[in-house]
């Protein structure tokens, strides 16, 4: 009974170690590659939005804390101010109100789009700088 115990003890471990040393940003990229020469701009959006889904939130949350929280406020306020046009006081009181942490599945689709440079044109809103 013990030799059929350790295998799984050792494969549960083997598990964990992959997973804590995997760079999720840096598979997603890889996986965009992939499917982005011979994909339509619709289903690369559709692409990015069922591989976020699909992620955990731990993957979620280690995604935030490996871009860093600080540059993930930042992508999410210039997506706010430039893309959306939104005020200041308007993100503020978004901040103010916890409603960040009801978006962190849209940081982290500005981290993969901005990571592959793909619909990330609002940046150029000039309009609204």
């Amino acid at each position: 009974m013990l030799s059929k115990l350790m295998p799984d003890i050792l494969e549960n471990i083997y598990q964990y170690v992959i997973e804590i040393n995997r760079d999720e940003i840096k598979e997603f990229v890889k996986d965009f590659k992939y499917i982005e020469s011979f994909s339509s701009e619709r289903e690369k959006q559709i692409f990015i939005y069922n591989y976020i889904n699909s992620l955990t939130q731990s993957q979620v949350d280690k995604i935030i804390y490996n871009y860093g929280f600080t540059q993930a406020i930042a992508i999410l306020y210039d997506f706010d101010k430039i893309g959306l046009g939104k005020s200041n006081d308007e993100i503020c009181d978004e901040i103010e109100n916890f409603e960040l942490l009801k978006k962190d599945r849209h940081v982290v689709q500005l981290i993969f789009k901005d990571a592959v440079q793909f619909d990330h044109d609002w940046r150029e809103n000039d309009k609204l700088q």
